[in-house]
């Protein structure tokens, strides 16, 4: 595994933890003190922060001679936020399309809408590009030194 890909894996570990104890503690809350508190649970969704660490935890080995990103590296970086891209993109055009379903054009939407519509993208985005990478890296020959 290359820096890249171990930099990647460590973002989608901490959007699965950060996502999946957000929704745990929305789930948790609203057992205990009832829905419109309950959404105080996404606040766990900062945990994503930590995905600020990856590069220094992953840092680059020094005193090795070798190029640690070329032409093809910069490639499956940008196919990759393209990938991020457009599956936020579609996840917004769906999230929307349902809401203007479930609301009509002369409802209201709820608040809370507009931060699971944020917060969503952001987990789409993280998720694609990760994955994008990591199946990217994957294609190559084994043989490759």
């Amino acid at each position: 595994m290359n820096r890249a890909q171990k930099i990647e894996c460590f973002n989608l570990f901490v959007t699965a933890l950060s996502t999946g104890g957000s929704l745990g503690a929305v789930i948790l809350l609203a057992r205990l003190v009832g829905m419109p508190k309950a959404w105080a649970g996404m606040a766990l969704m900062g945990l994503m922060g930590l995905m600020a660490l990856g590069p220094f935890i992953f840092r680059n080995e020094k005193g090795r001679d070798r190029v640690a990103f070329d032409e093809r590296d910069m490639l499956i970086h940008k196919r990759a936020a393209s990938a991020g891209f457009i599956a936020t993109y579609v996840f917004f055009l769906t999230f929307c399309s349902g809401l203007l379903n479930s609301v009509g054009l002369n409802g209201q939407v709820p608040s809370y809408m507009l931060l699971i519509l944020l917060a969503g993208g952001f987990v789409v985005l993280m998720l694609a590009k990760a994955l994008a990478l990591i199946i990217q890296y994957g294609w190559r020959n084994k043989g490759e030194q």
